[in-house]
């Protein structure tokens, strides 16, 4: 089946805040707004790190001070992971051109990219490709911010962020900071938002 428009979830995990430093987790999924449902298969690639890369010391503390941060931190970067960080966005470009022409009616101008704020993932996905001669398949209109969608759904319900956090946590059994983990919590807050502030009947009734 394909539609008019289709929504992506992006969340990248790294070993440092600006796009000098190495991506080592991609996590996309391709999801139906209304309902949260994904449609199509996710995207989730870990990247093998060199051993002369460019590393945050207070990146680095942060990811361990914390036994579940620690835990995942230890997952990504032992589990097997055969790209290089140049070949995981190669990878996540192809994703991108193949969900656009197998699943979305209006090609790459139907794709939408979320992620949670525009300054940290998109900014690095957008750098990144540019690093690695690739060209940007997001079109500049359809950048999206969860952390905007989320401000007039707080005020509607009288919610702080941290309550509905927790709650999409709970909802999806969420591991926090594994990239693809995080997507699937970012979008149960994007579809429950969505649906209380466009008046669409859903689970979002039960808040």
């Amino acid at each position: 089946m394909k539609h008019s428009r289709i929504d992506i979830m992006v969340d990248l995990e790294t070993i440092g805040l600006g796009d000098q430093y190495p991506v080592i987790q991609i996590g996309a999924i391709a999801f139906d707004l209304s309902s949260g449902s994904p449609v199509a298969a996710p995207f989730n690639e870990r990247v093998y790190l060199l051993s002369d890369v460019l590393v945050s010391a207070d990146t680095l503390r942060w990811w361990v001070k914390d036994e579940g941060r620690r835990n995942t931190f230890a997952k990504i970067l032992c589990e097997r992971a055969d790209r290089s960080e140049s070949s995981a966005f190669e990878a996540f470009d192809e994703w991108i051109h193949e969900l656009a022409v197998d699943h979305c009616t209006n090609g790459l101008n139907g794709l939408h990219l979320w992620s949670n704020g525009i300054a940290f993932d998109s900014k690095i996905l957008k750098t990144k490709f540019e690093q690695f001669g690739l060209t940007w398949p997001i079109h500049y209109r359809n950048d999206r911010d969860m952390r905007t969608l989320l401000d007039p759904y707080l005020a509607l319900t009288g919610q702080t962020y941290e309550e509905v956090k927790i709650k999409a946590n709970n909802a999806v059994h969420q591991e926090e900071h594994e990239a693809l983990s995080d997507c699937q919590a970012q979008i149960w807050l994007v579809s429950q938002a969505w649906r209380t502030l466009t008046h669409i009947p859903g689970s979002c009734q039960t808040l």
